[in-house]
């Protein structure tokens, strides 16, 4: 049975490491995911005490919540669980808009913003300035009361 609960500091290495092994690479720092997870919005998805799915946010100064991740363990993708991460947050931050960049490239993610009523605002060429060149939507959902 999968279980989607509010992240605890403790769990930040483990996020970290399923976002690397999802991934391929580092997304989240070590310090700011346990920062995230204590005064953002961090929530996971556990099977048998194994993290397996995990979004993150934070609220930016404006009030707006800004998607720092959002990852599912390979093995276990297409089953619902991202959604049901997402669905997690939305309900917790009842009246605040979310923001999400996406890589083009990541169609899977696309979709699924789409599908969950996020609105895509506006393409961004290397968002991130990391000299890529690589370009990422800003998805844009106003989570009403």
């Amino acid at each position: 049975m999968i279980i989607i609960t509010r992240a605890k500091p403790a769990d930040s290495h483990a996020i970290r490491n399923l976002e690397k092994e999802a991934h391929g690479e580092d997304v989240t720092s070590r310090y700011d995911a346990a920062l995230i997870a204590r005064f953002g919005y961090a929530y996971i998805a556990k099977e048998n005490e194994r993290i397996i799915g995990a979004i993150t946010a934070w609220q930016t100064r404006n009030g707006e919540v800004k998607i720092n991740d959002w990852v599912v363990h390979p093995e276990y993708r297409r089953r619902g669980i991202g959604e049901k991460l997402y669905l997690k947050l939305i309900l917790e931050t009842k009246g605040k808009t979310i923001l999400s960049l996406v890589d083009v490239t990541n169609i899977a993610s696309m979709k699924a913003h789409g599908k969950m009523g996020f609105k895509a605002m506006a393409t961004i060429q290397d968002a991130y300035h990391m000299g890529k060149g690589e370009e990422q939507v800003l998805w844009k959902l106003e989570n009403k009361e």
